[in-house]
């Protein structure tokens, strides 16, 4: 999901990883989001011209809980100066 905020507020790009009762984001799920596919999306994103510019959020949503393995790293895990992260789980 793509939200482009109102009165240049940013960007905000959601990822949703629907689990069933039990499972949860795991460490390979996190790495994976983190690791590959923000960097991708927010490399094609800002060259989108209504966006170009703007400051730029990805989060992780999920229903379930994430692993700890998982939350450590996305938790350790570098700031980028280009775009911030978050995730939302439970």
């Amino acid at each position: 999901m793509l939200l482009d905020k109102p009165d240049n507020k940013g960007v905000l790009v959601i990822e949703c990883k629907a689990k069933i009762p039990g499972a949860r984001v795991t460490l390979e799920e996190a790495t994976k989001w983190r690791d590959d596919r923000v960097p991708l999306l927010h490399k094609i994103l800002r060259r989108e011209s209504r966006i170009a510019g703007k400051p730029f959020t990805f989060e992780l949503w999920t229903n379930g809980p994430i692993d700890p393995e998982a939350l450590k790293y996305l938790k350790a895990y570098p700031p980028s100066p280009d775009y911030a992260v978050a995730w939302s789980y439970g």
